[in-house]
């Protein structure tokens, strides 16, 4: 039988079939939804819950993209068409919702991709606040639906926020969205990323071509001629006076969060450096809601593969040890080497 692409036939299958010799010891099998599920981190969050025996219903536009396996249940449908009662009907039968959408103004549409950091490969794309807090608002109305529909075995809601929601420290409480001089900081840790370069040419070709050249001429450093200096510096003033609807939806949206204890959910923020890359299989997590910074000014910012934040995530899922919580985590990023932006299962 084919793989269920609608609502109503997808409650049928939830309960997937499960390699139980891949969950580790002492773990329950899971059935997790992940909307996006065949964006960037989407992807790479499904291919790690699913190696690990869990069973996934995936939730993007073109759902099937990702590949087929038995415990992959594909489900195409619109967050933004007002399906409340059937995206509720499906967090009801899910132990854990993992939440992270991109919504982008050309289409008013939930787009199957994501974004580095909420900045990287949409930096100057015109993403719409407006979209992206229905969509928000669309999710939490199921998901709450959901909760009252399991009262004493509530669903778990992971929801993958932005850079731009954490605080940057020392400065009493301000967001990173807020915070003008980080966005310098920003844009040349990125740049110094050969994988992160190529992670933003793929995604926005124009823009990956005018950061790598920005790339060059930063790498020069002081043997960089007169003219290439003017070009650096007209980029980075560019880059850093761009109005960052985006950003700051993701971290508007933190605030349907905090301190609402009416659901179960966690908040990740990435860190800044937020890309493809390597799996180490090995993070730092950091408690406290502040953007984690290099231990020598002027070093490039940490960060964290797409690979090792999926192992973040799955651990989680498993372990729902940062309930009510909003943090984020760190991995060693030295190996600069490419990596398929996104794979399949």
């Amino acid at each position: 039988m084919p793989p269920p692409t609608s609502p109503s036939r997808i409650l049928h299958h939830l309960g997937g079939v499960l390699d139980k010799r891949r969950l580790k010891k002492g773990v329950v099998p899971l059935t997790v939804v992940v909307i996006g599920s065949t964006g960037f981190t989407g992807r790479h969050v499904t291919i790690e819950l699913l190696n690990r025996g869990h069973t996934v219903v995936g939730i993007a536009r073109t759902p099937t993209a990702i590949g087929k396996r038995d415990n992959y249940k594909p489900i195409k449908i619109d967050i933004l068409s007002g399906q409340t009662a059937e995206l509720g009907s499906i967090f009801s039968q899910a132990d854990v919702v993992v939440k992270y959408v991109l919504i982008s103004v050309w289409t008013g549409r939930v787009q199957a991709h994501t974004s580095s950091s909420a900045f990287g490969p949409h930096f100057g794309t015109d993403i719409s606040y407006k979209f992206y807090m229905e969509a928000v608002r669309q999710v939490l109305l199921a998901f709450k639906l959901a909760t009252r529909r399991r009262p004493f075995e509530r669903p778990y809601l992971i929801v993958i926020g932005g850079t731009g929601s954490l605080i940057m420290p020392g400065t009493g409480g301000v967001n990173v969205v807020d915070y003008d001089p980080f966005w310098l900081d920003y844009v040349r840790s990125i740049s110094r990323s050969a994988v992160h370069v190529a992670y933003c040419k793929e995604i926005n070709r124009t823009f990956g071509e005018m950061m790598e050249n920005y790339r060059e001429i930063l790498m020069k450093g002081e043997r960089a001629n007169e003219d290439q200096f003017e070009q650096m510096k007209r980029y980075e003033e560019a880059m850093t006076n761009m109005d960052h609807d985006f950003v700051r939806a993701c971290c508007t949206s933190y605030l349907f969060y905090d301190g609402n204890e009416s659901f179960d959910w966690t908040f990740i923020s990435p860190p800044a450096m937020y890309c493809p890359g390597k799996r180490t299989g090995e993070y730092d997590v950091h408690m406290q809601d502040s953007l984690p910074l290099p231990a020598e000014e002027g070093d490039v910012l940490p960060g964290i593969s797409a690979s090792d934040m999926a192992i973040v995530i799955a651990d989680e899922a498993e372990r729902k040890g940062m309930k009510w919580k909003h943090w984020t985590a760190t991995a060693d990023q030295s190996d600069d080497r490419l990596v398929p932006t996104y794979p399949t299962i």
